[in-house]
């Protein structure tokens, strides 16, 4: 996997865990001056939010915090 992909999959897991209102902040503070990333994942989490219940977290690894997750890649 590239590094751009493995930076947007970790700010996408981050960005779950804080409040919906707050993301946008979140993530610029996580991406000072990358807009692009930022829309990114804000597009990732708008879909993800549109999808039904168990389209992209149907997986564990979306509900454990990124500490604690162990990736198999």
């Amino acid at each position: 996997m590239t590094a751009d992909f493995e930076r947007t999959r970790r700010l996408f897991d981050e960005a779950l865990l804080v409040a919906v209102e707050e993301r946008e902040a979140f993530l610029g503070s996580q991406c000072p001056g990358d807009d692009e990333t930022v829309q990114e994942v804000l597009a990732l989490l708008a879909s993800d939010e549109a999808a039904p219940d168990a389209f992209l977290t149907s997986s564990s690894e979306y509900r454990v915090p990124p500490e604690l997750r162990r990736d198999e890649d």
